[in-house]
């Protein structure tokens, strides 16, 4: 039995109101369609994919009958005809619309359709006039760029606002990102404002707008990321900048997103100009110029605080007598990395005139910088016993005295070291204590009032204080307790303006994989039960993917189990301003399957797709993001938000409460 079939297709990036209207009003003035099929193309405008503009149609659907499907297709028009010419006995539409008053669409029609009618006698042509004129993709995706506000006019009038904001949610995360002019003003503005105290002036050339929306990014340079590195070159470098007298070129790099700007900084006698060149996302970006980092490209910092540990070592020194007082000043060389690549690159050195030890960190174990600031500890000795004064090179070759004082250095400096190594393996074990002097060990029970004096020599084992020294030397001789609270506040706040701040207002991001959805007990179910790391290790990742996107498809994602604390943990935050934040895969499956889970488990709740890169972008001082994956926190809190690394319900629920949540 023959049938009427209508076809509408497209590339739909995205759907608007206009392409909705053109349907409707074919059903309504073609009420013999017994079939309506939407084809939407595969090619990407912008960013937005097949899958996006698909979901949206499916948004649409809602408020249409159920005749009406929507099919992938790589070429629309063709899949139109291809459907004509294999069914000969049904009879076709070929729906076309057009805006009135745009020439241009009616000339789209002719040169669409031609000849189709006498080619394929089954098929009909269907011309659709709708009225805005203005109503187009490029439209919608440039207003998609803005604001929900903006991208609603081109939303269908039936749509709710829930359903409005769900499809700018879809948008947002694909649109390619870029700076506009305005904001980098507003950039710009921040950033003399923060240096203005310090008497710098920053400027941006009109380069430097040019080349942060450059294609040669590749990932786009965001807003929050350069503000960020404002920040942190104020915080970091601020004060030594607003004290140079000469002019001099520099480059200011951030080693985790690898963003370079070179800035020429010019001493006038009012203040001191800083002009940004340009900027560029680049990792081995190349100059002549000094580079100013503003992080030190080193992964233990994550697992170990240096400056504790230093702090414990300079009060073994002091324990043992050595002659280390008054202390020297401490510095750091943070992210220095072309003294890095030098085989002959600077790691320490000691300043007799201002008494000062300089480490360099930058691609260095903590436990070599700590061997390095033992050696440079013995050359403090050597110059209050006044021992240095005479000499008058660096190099051993050339004077016998340097060659005995460096000789001694390395000797008790690393005897120092290792001695200082082994009295840290020496702790409380179990239920005892053992002694540091003599190593005999008793039982915490059997302490007494002197719990860490040693029953058989008699040295007290006792802890240091919470500052890391003797309390007779005062409880920060250092300056190193300080430096590591500023190093970890980013700035101090008055006690009175924290009492009379308001309470903060949050705004959570939840990732989904490893926090809310089993990812790994998914991918069992297609692979045997074979976890993911063992078959990704036996079969390669081409073929671990292949089992997702190839046996799994949408499914895989759409029947993702929840963790098995995960609803105690939504229950805890569901009512606070949430948000999904969750990476997709390297397949457009993921993404539908991904939103469908969202739809079936948690109707209404906001879900933005964003690459594990790009999460970041989110960040703000107020925004929390709670993610199973640490470099994801990290880049977060590098961002300037608050990062919450999950690892169970029970701790991530101990850490918001914490933050008063």
């Amino acid at each position: 039995m023959s049938k009427v079939i209508a076809a509408y297709g497209g590339g739909f990036k995205p759907p608007t109101k206009g392409h909705l209207e053109v349907v409707k009003k074919a059903l309504e003035s073609l009420p013999e369609i017994d079939e309506f099929i939407i084809y939407v193309g595969s090619k990407e405008r912008n960013g937005v994919s097949q899958i996006e503009a698909i979901l949206i149609w499916d948004i649409f659907k809602k408020y249409l009958p159920m005749k009406v499907k929507i099919e992938p297709a790589k070429s629309p028009i063709g899949d139109i005809v291809r459907l004509g010419k294999n069914n000969p006995e049904d009879e076709v539409y070929f729906i076309i619309g057009g805006r009135e008053g745009r020439d241009d669409d009616l000339e789209d029609i002719k040169s669409r359709t031609k000849n189709i009618e006498s080619t394929y006698p089954n098929m009909k042509v269907k011309v659709q006039i709708t009225q805005d004129k203005g109503m187009s993709g490029t439209n919608a995706r440039k207003a998609a760029k803005i604001s929900s506000d903006k991208l609603s006019p081109f939303l269908p009038d039936e749509l709710n606002d829930s359903e409005k904001e769900e499809i700018f949610n879809i948008l947002r995360p694909v649109i390619k990102e870029e700076i506009t002019k305005p904001q980098l003003d507003s950039i710009e503005k921040y950033a003399d404002g923060l240096f203005n105290k310090l008497g710098i002036d920053i400027e941006f050339t009109r380069h430097f707008l040019d080349r942060v929306n450059d294609e040669r990014n590749v990932k786009p340079i965001s807003v929050p990321e350069l503000v960020g590195m404002f920040k942190r070159l104020h915080r970091k470098h601020g004060k030594p900048l607003s004290k140079v007298d000469d002019d001099f070129n520099a480059v200011v790099k951030d080693f985790n997103s690898n963003i370079n700007i070179p800035f020429a900084i010019n001493v006038t006698d009012d203040d001191i100009e800083m002009y940004a060149k340009t900027v560029m996302r680049k990792k081995d970006f190349k100059t002549s110029t000094p580079v100013i980092a503003l992080n030190e490209n080193a992964s233990y910092t994550k697992d170990i605080n240096l400056i504790e540990k230093l702090a414990q070592l300079t009060q073994h020194m002091l324990d043992k007598g050595m002659n280390i007082e008054p202390l020297p000043n401490l510095e750091f060389v943070n992210g220095d990395n072309e003294n890095a690549r030098e085989f002959l690159g600077k790691t320490a050195y000691y300043d007799p005139n201002t008494q000062t030890i300089v480490l360099y960190t930058e691609g260095r174990h903590p436990k070599d910088i700590a061997r390095s600031y033992t050696h440079e500890m013995i050359h403090h000795i050597q110059n209050l016993e006044g021992r240095l004064g005479d000499i008058q090179t660096t190099n051993t070759q050339e004077d016998d005295n340097l060659n005995d004082i460096e000789a001694e250095a390395n000797l008790k400096g690393t005897m120092t070291f290792r001695n200082w190594t082994d009295s840290l393996n020496e702790a409380i074990v179990g239920n005892k204590i053992e002694c540091d002097n003599c190593g005999w060990s008793w039982k915490i029970a059997d302490g007494g009032d002197d719990l860490f004096v040693c029953h058989k020599c008699g040295n007290d084992n006792k802890p240091m204080n919470e500052s890391g020294f003797d309390g007779k030397l005062g409880k920060d001789p250092f300056g190193l307790n300080q430096f590591a609270r500023e190093i970890a506040e980013g700035v101090l706040i008055p006690e009175e303006e924290v009492v009379s701040s308001p309470p903060m207002e949050y705004k959570i991001y939840s990732d989904m994989d490893g926090v809310l959805t089993d990812f790994d007990k998914s991918f069992e179910k297609y692979s045997k039960g074979i976890p993911p790391r063992e078959y990704e290790k036996k079969f390669g990742k081409d073929g671990f993917w292949k089992l997702i996107d190839g046996e799994g498809k949408v499914g895989f994602w759409v029947g993702m189990p929840w963790m098995e604390d995960a609803k105690q943990y939504w229950d805890y935050i569901k009512d606070y301003d949430v948000e999904l934040l969750s990476s997709p895969s390297r397949s457009e499956t993921s993404r539908l399957g991904k939103r469908l889970w969202v739809r079936n488990n948690m109707p209404g709740i906001k879900l933005t797709l964003a690459q594990a890169y790009n999460k970041r972008n989110y960040a703000e001082p107020n925004h929390i993001l709670i993610d199973d994956r640490e470099s994801n926190i990290e880049q977060w809190r590098e961002a300037g938000g608050i990062g919450i690394l999950h690892t169970s319900a029970a701790d991530t629920i101990n850490q918001l409460k914490a933050l008063g949540l």
